[in-house]
């Protein structure tokens, strides 16, 4: 039987030198079923938001959720509605509405078999930034959490994160890097890339081989014993499930750095086998009409014999089960297929054979796309170019530009011209960030000359 493991609190915990580190304190406002009116219990805790909150040092985030019953659409409608009501109550109570961030995410996130503590809207009270904070620590603030499991490696898991990634591990999959299977505990580490905000934390152009990517999310796994790095078995593959927003068919990818410090994402070539004999034909075995039980043949007669084994998934061991087991197995079986369809809908499912960063991604395939030339220079000559990206909302995509001087950056990538991405300059002066936002409009050979504008690091965020 798969051991789950569930951060079922997506509380953040305080990072020094973040600009908006989120306190982990209860907040959750809860909601009764098919409801966005605020319960009466629950509105004492915004009450305790009005005593904490201080404009010269927070802000303010709200994320709502519903419960996993219903479609997609109205789900996602009902959590907005749910944020906004929040969101009212708050400025009606005098919280300017500049205070409040706002987002949702229907059913995609549930913490709990409970369907009520599902039916939520989250509020972080976050800290302002610190004075005089680097553009590079403005960048760390903006890493997603790390996340840490520490699990069994005998047995088979499955590990859900905060922002819904979920891993299965078959057991005993981890090796030294020696090749030394791993027995006992091991520690995993989990960060999980969904956006564009998260993807310029880390410089995660979605790009394979100049060729532009539409991302379902990315992760950066590792495993460890005693500190030491692990890695996968070869052969022994782990799946991973990402939240689905459309019905694109995504595929996995690796992460490789490049020496300006920017991604380039690698494809799986495997195709991964659905034969369902599983190569026991050649030693006489082969798989019932039901696809769980295994027939021993004979191998010059192909005759059955009387004896048949059944693999038990509750002891993750072949048999020859009793009545009842054989009814636990089917309850099981009846069980996980419900499970198998409802991840099929609602997730996108890939496999990968390596550790590090992963990709749920597939190439751009818009007849508009060709190969595009873009250099972007600033105007202000005493302001220092500290990053130039392009991000494209609707395929989830990011582009960091290669920076070529103090004041200029350059791009090569097969993009779709018809598409009219965002394009974000960020530079530095005087340890203050100056900053350019806009919409553009792509040319086979394109060159922009911008003029940056002091800002603060608030607004940036804001942006991406």
């Amino acid at each position: 039987m798969k051991l789950i493991f569930r951060n079922l609190m997506a509380t953040i915990a305080i990072i020094t030198v973040s600009i908006t580190s989120l306190e982990a304190q209860d907040y959750n406002i809860y909601f009764d079923f098919n409801s966005d009116v605020m319960r009466i219990n629950d509105v004492g805790k915004l009450h305790s938001i009005l005593q904490d909150f201080n404009p010269d040092k927070h802000t303010i985030s709200l994320i709502g959720h519903t419960d996993t019953v219903g479609n997609y659409e109205y789900n996602l409608n009902l959590s907005k509605r749910r944020t906004h009501a929040v969101k009212e109550y708050l400025t009606e109570k005098g919280i300017a509405s500049n205070y409040i961030s706002i987002d949702y995410k229907g059913k995609l996130l549930p913490i709990a078999s409970d369907q009520f503590y599902n039916r939520r809207v989250e509020i972080y009270l976050s800290i302002k930034k610190p004075s005089k904070l680097s553009f590079d620590d403005f960048r760390k603030s903006l890493k997603p959490k790390l996340q840490t499991f520490t699990v069994p490696s005998d047995v088979d898991i499955e590990i859900e994160g905060n922002r819904g990634t979920i891993i299965t591990i078959p057991a005993k999959s981890f090796v030294t890097r020696t090749g030394q299977e791993v027995s006992g505990n091991v520690e995993i580490q989990l960060t999980e890339f969904y956006n564009s905000k998260d993807f310029f934390s880390e410089k995660l152009s979605t790009v394979s081989g100049g060729n532009l990517l539409t991302s379902a999310g990315m992760i950066e796994l590792n495993v460890f014993q005693k500190n030491e790095k692990l890695n996968l078995k070869d052969n022994s593959d782990i799946e991973l499930a990402f939240p689905k927003t459309n019905e694109t068919n995504y595929y996995t990818f690796y992460g490789e750095r490049q020496e300006n410090g920017n991604m380039n994402w690698q494809s799986d070539k495997r195709q991964f086998s659905t034969d369902s004999k599983n190569g026991f034909d050649d030693i006489g075995v082969t798989f019932g009409d039901d696809g769980n039980s295994l027939i021993i043949t004979d191998k010059t007669t192909a005759e059955k014999r009387n004896s048949q084994i059944q693999y038990n998934p509750i002891m993750q061991k072949f048999g020859v089960l009793t009545q009842s087991e054989r009814e636990e197995v089917q309850k099981y079986n009846a069980e996980q297929k419900k499970i198998d369809e409802a991840r099929e809908k609602y997730y996108n499912q890939i496999k990968s054979n390596r550790l590090g960063f992963i990709n749920c991604d597939e190439y751009i395939r818009d007849p508009s796309a060709t190969s595009v030339n873009y250099l972007v220079q600033i105007k202000n000559k005493d302001v220092k170019l500290v990053s130039v990206a392009l991000i494209f909302r609707n395929t989830n995509s990011f582009l960091e530009f290669n920076l070529s001087s103090r004041y200029s950056a350059k791009l090569y990538a097969k993009l779709p011209l018809d598409e009219r991405p965002e394009l974000v300059v960020t530079g530095i002066k005087d340890g203050e960030p100056y900053f350019s936002h806009g919409i553009v409009k792509l040319t086979k050979d394109k060159k922009d000359e911008i003029q940056l504008i002091a800002t603060t690091y608030e607004k940036i965020e804001e942006k991406l």
